[in-house]
């Protein structure tokens, strides 16, 4: 929920300030997180659950700003196609690196002669410090960007009430076509994502060295993705490219569950096509986001970036927590037994079927909410030639853009 409320309220400030203002105390917080006290056992359970809550919090008070910034960023159709391409590729590049370099540097300390615990603190200390530098790198390289959100035909800033504006976002039906989306999509994958681990072991009888290296394929799948999949979304649109995206995972899942899944190649090509379909959804679906900001601004007089992209990642975490607890639930039910190396063949069998048939039906189920999202390149050209004239005082036509009203 707090993720919503920090999407509205960052609709009413400089988003760029605000991601400055949390890099400080994520660094901090980060190297807290990592550091080891002398509290007693009850003291350092206090400790590390208020570090890791703040960190946490810290954490989605920047990256609810930090999104949103990319409307800011482009006003136009395809540019922001291409900045969340761009956006995706460093995000996975970024957790390949800095998961290994802390590694590296942990295992250089301590050969040097650092404790345990000097050690990662060290490696830690060195990754603060480029958050650090992103954080200042981002506030600097944006400043001809800044944008508060205001009244079109007002320079004073409206102060709106947090109830109301999602109360007005609610009537828009590609907000909601989104969200619905968001909520079941995410539900399917998380379940998958969360499964494939359990389904390279007891069902395709891999080790746990080998089913983790599906996780591998994914990335490598992902970054080979990101190039054509945003060239794909220049040629045929934002919602053409997703859906058929969604397909691949789809009738990839379909087939892998009809077929008999029996080798390491059968969770590669789960794997694979989830990839491709998570990849596109990434860019797609912020890019898709912002485009209603204008809509919203057009309706309501406030571009609501912040607060469309705060219930975004709000739905997105609902419906993770959703999967977490019903794969539990799916487990329990079929009879899997933490303890035992070998398990039943319904319990093989449900793994198989939460990597395969139920993702699939959740994400198939998913793609009927995007019918309520019309927004293409046509219309939101015509959109913003309205917008421009509205904001000027001039007056213009809705005709272009008539199925979004």
């Amino acid at each position: 929920m707090h993720k919503s409320i920090y999407g509205h309220f960052a609709d009413d400030q400089a988003k760029r300030k605000l991601v400055l203002s949390t890099t400080v105390p994520i660094a901090i917080l980060l190297f807290l997180l990592f550091s080891k006290f002398n509290l007693g056992t009850s003291g350092n359970i206090a400790y590390y659950i208020i570090i890791g809550g703040l960190c946490y919090t810290v954490y989605y008070m920047f990256l609810v700003p930090y999104d949103s910034l990319g409307a800011e960023l482009s006003e136009g159709y395809d540019t922001r196609t291409i900045m969340r391409g761009m956006c995706t590729a460093f995000i996975y590049i970024s957790g390949i690196v800095g998961g290994t370099a802390t590694l590296y540097l942990q295992g250089k300390f301590s050969g040097k002669g650092a404790s345990v615990t000097a050690s990662w603190q060290y490696a830690i200390l060195a990754c603060c410090a480029l958050v650090l530098i992103a954080g200042f790198a981002t506030y600097a390289s944006t400043k001809n960007v800044d944008k508060v959100q205001s009244d079109i035909s007002s320079e004073t800033p409206i102060k709106e009430n947090i109830f109301k504006s999602y109360w007005e976002m609610l009537k828009m039906k590609p907000f909601i076509a989104l969200t619905i989306w968001c909520l079941v999509y995410f539900t399917g994958t998380t379940l998958l994502a969360t499964d494939i681990v359990y389904f390279g072991i007891f069902s395709l009888g891999l080790g746990e060295v080998d089913a983790s290296f599906f996780w591998t394929v994914s990335t490598i799948a992902t970054l080979i993705t990101i190039a054509p999949a945003t060239a794909l979304i220049k040629i045929f649109g934002k919602k053409k490219v997703m859906v058929a995206s969604l397909w691949i995972l789809i009738v990839v899942a379909v087939i892998e569950y009809i077929k008999g899944p029996s080798t390491y190649l059968d969770g590669w090509a789960v794997m694979i096509a989830y990839s491709i379909t998570n990849s596109t959804v990434l860019i797609t679906s912020f890019s898709m986001l912002y485009d209603i900001g204008e809509l919203t601004e057009f309706i309501t007089g406030k571009q609501k970036v912040g607060a469309i992209v705060g219930a975004f990642i709000f739905a997105m975490g609902i419906a993770q927590a959703i999967a977490y607890a019903v794969f539990g639930v799916i487990l329990k039910m079929s009879g899997f037994d933490v303890a035992a190396k070998a398990q039943s063949s319904g319990a093989i069998n449900t793994i198989t079927l939460t990597a395969t048939l139920i993702p699939a039906a959740l994400v198939f189920i998913s793609m009927i909410a995007l019918i309520l999202y019309r927004i293409n390149k046509n219309n939101y050209d015509a959109l913003l030639v309205a917008l421009d004239a509205k904001r000027e005082g001039k007056e213009y036509s809705t005709d272009g853009f008539k199925e979004l009203l």
